[in-house]
């Protein structure tokens, strides 16, 4: 028991490089003992101290050529893993590269993607306030069309009025007794100051003679004389009554004008804003949807 306590001890050592040690001394030791063997031919005799030495070497050789096969399929086994793996491993990294590459040029295409709808958005943004300006710009225009219209229908409407109440007054001033008549030539005299507050509004248009404002002239100058009962200052009135009929219906028809002009100017007005209320909402759809495109992007990244 102390022989294989000994050879315990020298021929089995605890760490891996011991072990290898052991392994090759081993080798060298039944290697020598064998040909010391041979060489002296010396009778096999277990019982003695070189029988069991011999004995426990076969053990020991039959042992390490056992755990030898069994490392080396063990070490075949692992190697082939190795092998098996590194090549995966190899396969996984080629495949990463290649994943990298592309995910770099998708993230590339869908920064490119939400820099272009952010440019579109911004241009659509920009578009909408010019039309919105636009709108503003058209309702201050009509407004002032409108204060316009209202000025122009309001001078037309005092002038139709001053010329009825003229012409009423002239007409039964033709008929009384111009001379004896105070009343009557109070009247005439409110007529002389309506046909002046009408001839201060006449449109500079030529619709009336050089002729025929120098006859109101003289009348808004002085009416007297056109209240004579002489015939050719009676056919005068008359004519003065004709000038401020023709006045009357020329007013009448502008008025009219006014108010035709006026309804085309608002219909018009309306169909431009909605036009452009139209586009301003097809503006805003479009950046509802871009702005959703964007944010769908912006979660891929």
């Amino acid at each position: 028991s102390s022989t294989r306590f000994w050879l315990r001890s020298v021929f089995e050592p605890s760490s891996a490089s011991g072990r290898m040690k052991f392994f090759v001394s081993a080798c060298v030791l039944a290697l020598a003992v064998s040909g010391l063997a041979v060489s002296s031919r010396v009778p096999d005799d277990s019982n003695g101290p070189i029988g069991k030495v011999l004995v426990l070497l076969k053990d020991l050789q039959v042992k390490i050529s056992e755990d030898f096969e069994s490392e080396l399929k063990m070490y075949n086994k692992f190697a082939c893993w190795c092998d098996k793996f590194s090549h995966t491993q190899a396969n996984n990294i080629e495949e990463a590269h290649k994943d990298y590459e592309t995910l770099g040029r998708r993230i590339l295409s869908v920064k490119g993607g939400i820099s272009t709808l952010e440019f579109e958005i911004s241009q659509l943004n920009a578009d909408v306030e010019k039309e919105q300006g636009n709108i503003a710009q058209a309702e201050r225009i009509r407004g002032q069309q409108h204060e316009s219209h209202v000025a122009s229908v309001g001078v037309d409407r005092q002038a139709i009025a001053s010329l009825q109440e003229a012409i009423t007054i002239l007409l039964e001033a033709q008929g009384g007794d111009h001379g004896t008549k105070p009343s009557m030539l109070q009247q005439t005299s409110r007529a002389r100051d309506l046909v002046r507050s009408t001839i201060r509004v006449l449109p500079p248009n030529g619709a009336f003679t050089a002729e025929k404002l120098s006859l109101l002239a003289s009348f808004a100058a002085d009416p007297a004389p056109f209240q004579s009962p002489d015939k050719n200052y009676a056919s005068q009135l008359d004519t003065v009554v004709g000038i401020l009929k023709e006045m009357y219906a020329n007013f009448a028809a502008d008025l009219e004008t006014l108010w035709t002009t006026e309804g085309q100017r608002q219909r018009g007005h309306e169909s431009l804003v909605a036009s452009k209320q139209t586009t301003i909402n097809e503006y805003l759809a479009t950046v509802a949807e871009k702005n959703a495109s964007a944010a769908n992007l912006n979660e891929i990244l």
